[in-house]
């Protein structure tokens, strides 16, 4: 049995691209989701799942208009998107996600460590750092680019496409993994993984990952420069 409120209906998710910038001395993170779709209904809104506030929606390049109550984000398109039509959702968002409690049991399921951070608490803990249809039922590609301090690590689901290091100290690690439920991506940053990055194709297994640890299969350069840099608008 799953959460009765999680999840949402009217689309079905293909993929979804998620990119963050983590503080680690103040846990807020900026992030900046993209979701590709298709509509399975005409739709002239949408809800997605999301605790962190969310300042910023386009739908298709186009602005939004937004409300967001009790971790749903309804989400209006300033254009309708008829049914089997693809659509495009992006979404920029900021919080701190240890703040925001859990519904059912009070506590959040985003820990703090000593030094970084842990989001592992399935089965909700994706609306904590990510906007998603969360519901197993809805099945979608991932991409996640982490950019933290250069003192932390990052281990995450999938297979481990690039890294590189920034201005102010600053690193990005660059992830792909195969079709998961909304649920399923687990995240930590911390001084504690010392374990090497393996190689490994695209299949659901966590991977440890380093800034510095060599890339896996094809290559792709986070970029650390401007927040409206294409492919990457998260600010670093």
């Amino acid at each position: 049995m799953y959460f009765p409120r999680s999840g949402n209906g009217g689309y079905q998710v293909t993929g979804y691209d998620i990119q963050f910038r983590y503080e680690s001395a103040t846990d807020r993170l900026h992030g900046q989701t993209t979701i590709t779709a298709q509509a399975t209904e005409d739709l002239s809104a949408l809800k997605l799942d999301l605790r962190l506030p969310a300042s910023v929606v386009t739908v298709d390049d186009r602005p939004a208009a937004i409300h967001q109550d009790g971790g749903k984000l309804q989400v209006t398109p300033a254009v309708a998107v008829r049914a089997g039509a693809p659509m495009t959702v992006r979404v920029d968002y900021s919080g701190v996600p240890s703040a925001i409690p859990n519904r059912h049991c009070g506590a959040s399921p985003w820990l703090r460590t000593a030094d970084g951070a842990v989001a592992v608490g399935e089965p909700d803990i994706a609306p904590w750092w990510y906007p998603c249809n969360d519901h197993p039922l809805d099945k979608a590609t991932f991409a996640i680019t982490a950019v933290v301090p250069t003192a932390l690590q990052v281990i995450s689901n999938g297979a481990l496409l690039g890294s590189g290091t920034g201005r102010a100290g600053l690193a990005a690690v660059a992830l792909a993994a195969q079709r998961a439920d909304g649920h399923l991506p687990g995240l930590r940053r911390d001084r504690s993984l010392r374990h090497p990055a393996p190689r490994h194709s695209l299949r659901p297994v966590p991977s440890r990952l380093r800034p510095d640890a060599p890339p896996a299969g094809r290559r792709r350069r986070p970029s650390l420069g401007r927040a409206d840099t294409a492919n990457h608008r998260v600010p670093v």
